[in-house]
């Protein structure tokens, strides 16, 4: 069972999660045999139950999404093994598509796409030092059922991955950017859209993927320093030295 995304009239998850369906019932959509769903998730590869870039074309205030989600809490919690509820919202805060269900039941992990929206993007913080949403999504999220989820910073995995190429960070702006967050409270890590587009983007001999990961365990190794300098979005961190 991979994402949930596009209408819902969409959604025929009973094709790919057996055992899965949907009817009329709980605002739009009552989800039912959701007791299955944990039966078949030891056959997916990733160890978490992904519901992210989730889109409605018919608004209801994310009533059978919110069902949802709690109906999968409440049988994770008898689970031997560790699930994990993430989404993709765009940066604009709230989500115009995810931010009521945001609020209402638990997320463990958001992975903000910082590369649709001019105004938020991660592209706007490199170019003025303005813009940025990740403070606001912060202080969002702390009034809400997902005050404790990770936020990842989403960015392009190449020019090609989006359809405005100029939100795609290099990778010296990127490093710039994860300097100055790595440190903030809910910071979990960098998002790339996609694979295939960050795999295929090499620089240096190394794919872009592998570059972000390389930047993460360096700020993880520099944490002292970056988190106790002053930041400042126009200009990369002075890293001192840890005596």
């Amino acid at each position: 069972c991979g994402a949930l995304s596009g209408p819902r009239r969409q959604h025929g998850l009973h094709k790919t999660c057996p055992g899965l369906s949907m009817v009329q019932g709980v605002g739009r959509w009552k989800w039912m045999d959701l007791t299955l769903i944990l039966k078949s998730l030891p056959m997916v590869q990733v160890p978490f139950v992904p519901v992210s870039s989730i889109l409605t074309e018919n608004p209801d205030n994310s009533v059978g999404y919110i069902a949802l989600i709690s109906r999968l809490r409440s049988h994770f919690q008898s689970s031997s093994k560790k699930y994990l509820i993430t989404g993709a919202p765009q940066c604009l805060v709230p989500d115009a598509n995810m931010g009521a269900m945001i609020s209402a039941v638990p997320f463990d992990v958001l992975w903000v796409q910082y590369y649709n929206t001019p105004a938020c993007s991660a592209r706007a913080w490199t170019n003025t030092g303005d813009g940025f949403s990740y403070d606001a999504w912060t202080r969002y999220l702390s009034g809400t059922a997902s005050a404790n989820a990770k936020l990842y910073i989403g960015l392009p995995g190449s020019t090609s991955a989006v359809a405005n190429p100029p939100f795609y960070l290099h990778p010296a702006e990127a490093l710039r950017l994860i300097k100055a967050f790595f440190c903030r409270p809910n910071f979990g890590g960098v998002m790339l859209w996609d694979a295939t587009y960050a795999d295929l983007n090499v620089n240096a001999g190394l794919s872009y993927h592998l570059l972000i990961k390389d930047y993460l365990l360096v700020s993880r190794k520099q944490s002292f320093a970056l988190c106790c300098a002053p930041s400042h979005p126009a200009q990369p961190h002075t890293l001192l030295a840890k005596t």
